[in-house]
């Protein structure tokens, strides 16, 4: 009697949980295979390490949408493909063949190599030293083997002279999570700038010598341990001399009244980046971090260039109907009131504020604000040139965006022997601008800016502003 109860209890359970049964099967697929068509150089498993799903995974109908949408990206951010297509192809009501075509770039880039030297692009042209700028010759392999990983030889002449060689391999254990890097680089100029004043850079430079000599040699880590989070961590080694003069003209230059130096560093940085495309986002948010120590007191006559943590986050929206928005900051924290000129940076170097390309304010301490909105004039468009057989160059995509924004900063300089005007005041800026985006992560920027304090006017920029 017993067990007739026991077999009785058990199927009246079964019948009654076919409907959840029925009812999840109805609403999940499952992915049979992946098929991967047009990766003539990239390895399949390059491909496959990007993306949310894996052969025999089960996915909620409402789900695959996003799982499918956040893999194109993180395709297209490795920027090794112009055009990334997903597709579902049906093998029954539930199982699914996910079938991924790719476009991939052009990935040796031996060409002449000129460039601006200055700070920025509107500062080269505010100056008008047409004496600064860089040519040369660089050697770049991406996707070298294809396995995403990158060889860079660069010989530069002119005014920043550089030989550099760069090698960096993201995929260096069988899981894919652990990838190396190395880079070796040697500068020499005749002129740089030594001191600040009245947040203008001030130069020296001397045509029979080089006035400054360095050289670095980085090693980095990096840890993914899924897809949107990077773990770096970065050692280096670097020695710099210059003239005599320049200690005399600023006696803070390495910070030890000494021509020669030498230091270690060591720095780790978080990231999280959930952005549709980093070099021009719409949607999305990402999140840095950085912890960094210059100068270990390990080595004779070592800089001090004592320690620093930057932290930056921002957020972007798309509101639809072609208008975007996002907003978001970056803060940099020094304890340390007196440090080398030689190291210190605040704004006006790779950070700046909008309005401002034209200063450097010198610091311990900043944090910056930003915000904008967004119209696409111009959704992205793609334009195939049918009579130009090489695939590469061939297909071209592009788009316009009109946007206004706003731009708030703060330095804080606890230095007292120095005229540095801007430091220690609440900086804004606003404008409007337009930008245009292309194939190969080009972005070009034309922006009129207004700013209380700064220099109002038209800038240049080939890069996205955050």
């Amino acid at each position: 009697m017993k067990s007739f109860v026991a077999i009785f209890s058990a199927c009246v359970f079964i019948i009654s949980a076919l409907p959840a049964f029925a009812h999840s099967a109805d609403s999940a697929i499952v992915i049979s295979d992946i098929v991967i068509a047009g990766n003539k150089t990239t390895k399949d498993f390059i491909v496959k390490r990007e993306l949310l799903f894996a052969e025999g995974d089960t996915i909620q109908k409402n789900q695959i949408e996003n799982v499918i949408q956040r893999s194109r990206e993180n395709l297209l951010n490795t920027s090794l493909f112009n055009f990334v297509t997903i597709n579902l192809v049906d093998i029954d009501n539930c199982q699914k063949q996910v079938l991924i075509l790719l476009e991939e770039r052009w990935y040796w880039w031996p060409y002449i190599n000129i460039e601006q030297a200055d700070r920025n692009l509107s500062a080269f042209f505010d100056n008008g030293e047409w004496k600064r700028v860089n040519y040369g010759l660089m050697l770049v392999k991406n996707n070298f083997r294809g396995r995403a990983e990158t060889i860079k030889v660069k010989l530069r002449f002119g005014y920043k002279q550089q030989f550099q060689i760069y090698y960096d391999i993201p995929y260096l254990t069988a899981n894919k999570k652990h990838g190396f890097g190395i880079q070796y680089s040697l500068y020499r100029q005749k002129e740089i700038n030594y001191a600040t004043d009245s947040c203008k850079p001030i130069y020296y430079s001397d045509d029979n010598r080089y006035v400054i000599k360095n050289q670095d040699l980085y090693f980095f880590y990096t840890y993914r341990p899924k897809y949107d989070v990077r773990h770096i961590l970065t050692a280096s080694y670097a020695r710099a001399h210059v003239l005599d003069t320049i200690i005399a003209l600023n006696k803070n230059y390495f910070a030890a009244e000494n021509a020669r130096t030498q230091y270690l560093t060591l720095s780790y940085t978080f990231d999280w980046d959930m952005r549709d495309y980093k070099y021009y986002p719409l949607r999305g948010h990402n999140v840095r971090a950085e912890f960094c120590k210059i100068g270990l007191n390990l080595l004779d006559n070592e800089l001090d260039g004592k320690w620093y943590t930057r932290l930056s986050a921002y957020k972007y929206f798309d509101f639809g109907h072609r208008f975007y928005g996002g907003l978001g900051g970056l803060a940099k924290y020094s304890p340390d009131k007196l440090q080398p000129y030689y190291t210190e940076r605040a704004l006006g170097y790779d950070d700046y504020l909008r309005g401002f390309e034209y200063y450097v304010i010198d610091g311990q301490r900043f944090a910056t604000g930003r915000a904008f909105a967004k119209f696409a004039i111009l959704p992205m468009r793609v334009t195939k040139f049918d009579n130009w057989s090489w695939e590469q160059f061939n297909k071209v995509h592009y788009s316009l965006y009109a946007n206004v924004f706003v731009d708030v900063g703060y330095v804080n300089d606890a230095s007292n022997d120095r005229n540095n005007y801007l430091a220690d005041n609440l900086l804004t800026s606003v404008g409007a601008g337009i930008d245009l985006i292309t194939y190969y992560d080009l972005v070009f920027r034309f922006e009129a800016t207004y700013s209380e304090k700064g220099q109002s006017g038209l800038y240049v920029h080939l890069k996205k502003a955050f």
